[in-house]
């Protein structure tokens, strides 16, 4: 299943490959190896750090300094010289992020694989253990005389109870998410709603789809991948038509 929108409201879309790497492999040439690859589409690389802190709470409730326990460089991000497209070479997966804006799943699909081949030679993942669909959305939903029924645009949106004394109240904001998941299929899918500031007679709604599939993939089965990510991305159209009524669908149409 596809949608067709004229004005698709998707701020991001990432295709991500989660994967284990040979244990004990030398990643000392890595950025080197990586660059070489990546510096003609991708001209600006910058590494990505990870430090994890321990901290232990001691009798009383005493806090003593914060203990590294791990840290060192994680990966590497390569972003395109319009700014639009980033690869994030990793050593837990390879992510390929797609920013406004935004025009068709099939029209990333062939650079994502070619840039996922890219990371295979330099990495040498063993096998690929999730492969994740994430769409970000952002919803400008139009206030009438400074007022915005939620009911409108959402299928089933957030509910405030009636305070007791019968005062009016309005939401000021909120942040609604759910997971579901698929356990013949191995698949979750993952929804969050955030409300963002008025902006311009309008309200901004955040609407992050994430589809998740786990198996055991043949890094270099790009069929396999095709496969997987078609059926996430009918999960995620499915899900985005769900949720949002047919009045909010002719925003972006």
């Amino acid at each position: 299943m596809s949608l067709d929108l004229k004005n698709a409201p998707i701020i991001e879309a990432v295709i991500e490959f989660h994967c284990e790497l040979p244990p004990g492999q030398d990643r000392s040439g890595w950025e080197t190896a990586l660059n070489q690859r990546f510096v003609a589409e991708y001209p600006q690389c910058q590494a990505q750090h990870l430090q994890e802190v321990q901290f232990q709470v001691g009798i009383g409730g005493d806090v003593p300094a914060a203990k590294a326990v791990r840290q060192g460089v994680h990966g590497f991000r390569h972003l395109s010289a319009d700014g639009k497209q980033l690869v994030q070479c990793r050593i837990d997966g390879f992510f390929f992020n797609r920013l406004s804006p935004y025009t068709s799943f099939d029209n990333y699909l062939p650079e994502a694989l070619r840039c996922w081949d890219l990371y295979r030679e330099v990495a040498e993942p063993v096998i690929v253990r999730q492969v994740c669909l994430r769409y970000i959305n952002r919803l400008l939903l139009p206030l009438t005389e400074g007022q915005l029924s939620l009911g409108k645009y959402l299928k089933n949106p957030p509910v405030m109870a009636t305070p007791a004394d019968g005062e009016p109240f309005s939401f000021v904001e909120f942040v609604h998410q759910h997971q579901m998941a698929a356990l013949e299929s191995k698949t979750l899918i993952s929804v969050v709603l955030a409300s963002q500031p008025l902006e311009n007679a309008t309200l901004p709604l955040i609407f992050e789809i994430a589809a998740m599939r786990s198996g055991d993939f043949n890094p270099a089965d790009h069929a396999a991948f095709k496969v997987a990510l078609q059926s996430l991305r009918n999960l995620k159209n499915n899900v985005f038509e769900n949720t949002i009524t047919p009045e909010c669908l002719k925003l972006f149409q």
